[in-house]
């Protein structure tokens, strides 16, 4: 057990706790929820911040989940604000 409380004995995990335990994420459906969740900030024709087309945050978003592993995305608002960061003229990741 490490001191963070988690089991480091990686070979006495078996299938069955992993099935039992972890819930499997719906990829597919959590990008599309983000593009609506980020196209209803940023979109130029009813976004809270109008500054891209939709089709541009698409490519933005795009970009982005193809920056990083999806495990390491929730797709909140720290990652909305990453997108931001690639639809403004100069950006870096």
């Amino acid at each position: 057990m490490s001191p963070y409380g988690r089991n480091t004995d990686y070979t006495s995990v078996s299938m069955s706790n992993l099935n039992n335990n972890t819930t499997m994420r719906n990829y597919p459906e959590l990008i599309e929820e983000f593009i609506f969740y980020v196209n209803s900030f940023y979109n130029d024709q009813d976004g809270i911040y109008p500054i891209a087309t939709k089709e541009r945050i698409k490519e933005a978003v795009n970009i982005y989940l193809e920056s990083k592993p999806l495990g390491e995305i929730y797709f909140d608002s720290l990652d909305r604000e990453f997108v931001r960061l690639i639809l403004e003229p100069t950006y870096s990741l």
